[in-house]
C-alpha cells in the first residue's frame, strides 16, 4: 500500500513545482510521508526518491543525517532534551533522567499510551534558553524538573501547555504537515494578540508590524517611506590634508 495518498501525491507535485531542482524539495517531502506515517519508513523514502528521480539510498542518506525524522513509530509529541553543553551545565542530564524515569523503558521508542517519544538531543540552538526540551520542535525555554513532570502529564492528557514561542504545538503528523508547507492543521489556534511571550520571533515580529511606517505603494497611496540614514565616517588622513590644502 502506497504511503503517500493520491492528495498527498498531488501536495507533493506542488512542493516538487516550487523549486528550480527538484531535489531541493526532499526535507518538505520527507515532512509529507512523516505526516502520513507517524515516521518515515523505507517505502517512504522510496516514494520521494521516485517522486525526486533519485535512489532510495540516496533519499536516506540526507534523511538520516537530520534528527527531525523518525525511522520507526514515535509517539504524537516527540519530547527532545538537549543536553550539550549550555544546557548541561544548567541540569539537562537530570531533566533528562527525570524524564526516563517519568516515563519508563519504553520512552525512547514510544510510551505504551503512544503519547510521548523521548529523544536526546545534541543541541537545540538556543543557550539562552538553556536547559532547553523541545515537543515536536517547539521550545520550552528554562526548564526544572517540576516543570517537566508537569510537562510530561499534559502531554499524556493531549492538552500541552503553550509553548516559549506562544503557540501550542499539535501532534507529530499535523507538525510534519505545517513543515511540509501544507499549513496548520484545522482547528490549531493561532496566539491572541499580546500572548507571545517576550523575546520570541512572535512578539518581534508583532512589535515591527506595529512600529514600521507606513511605505509608498506602487499605486500612490499611503506616506512616503523615512529617509534612509547612513553613516559618514571621518575622512582618513588624506582626506583630512587634501581639506586642508583647499583643494
Amino acid at each position: 500500500m502506497p504511503v503517500l495518498t493520491a492528495e498527498l501525491r498531488e501536495h507533493a507535485e506542488r512542493i516538487k513545482a516550487r523549486y528550480p531542482d527538484p531535489r531541493s524539495a526532499m526535507l518538505p517531502l520527507l515532512y509529507l510521508v512523516q505526516s502520513a506515517e507517524g515516521h518515515v519508513s523505507r517505502d517512504g523514502m522510496r516514494e520521494v526518491g521516485e517522486l525526486l528521480d533519485l535512489r532510495t539510498a540516496e533519499v536516506e542518506a540526507v534523511a538520516t543525517f537530520y534528527t527531525m525524522f523518525r525511522f520507526r513509530p514515535a509517539g504524537r509529541y516527540v519530547l527532545s532534551i538537549c543536553t550539550n553543553v549550555s544546557c548541561a551545565l544548567l541540569g539537562a542530564k537530570h531533566l533528562y533522567e527525570k524524564a526516563e524515569q517519568t516515563l519508563g523503558p519504553d520512552a525512547h521508542t514510544v510510551t505504551p499510551d503512544g503519547a510521548i517519544t523521548l529523544h536526546e538531543e545534541e543541541c537545540l540552538g538556543a543557550c539562552d534558553q538553556a536547559p532547553l526540551i523541545q515537543v515536536n520542535f517547539l521550545n520550552y525555554a528554562k526548564m526544572t524538573e517540576e516543570a517537566l513532570v508537569n510537562l510530561i502529564d499534559h502531554l499524556r492528557s493531549g492538552t500541552p501547555p503553550v509553548s516559549t514561542q506562544g503557540v501550542v504545538p499539535p501532534d507529530l503528523q499535523a507538525t510534519c504537515r505545517i513543515l511540509a508547507g501544507l499549513g496548520p492543521p484545522e482547528g490549531w489556534p493561532a496566539p491572541p494578540n499580546g500572548d507571545a511571550r517576550p523575546g520570541t520571533p512572535e512578539a518581534t515580529s508583532t512589535r515591527e508590524t506595529e512600529s514600521a511606517p507606513a511605505t509608498k505603494s506602487s499605486g500612490g497611496r499611503g506616506t512616503s517611506a523615512p529617509e534612509e540614514q547612513t553613516e559618514h565616517p571621518e575622512p582618513v588622513e588624506g582626506q583630512r590634508e587634501e581639506d586642508a590644502d583647499g583643494s
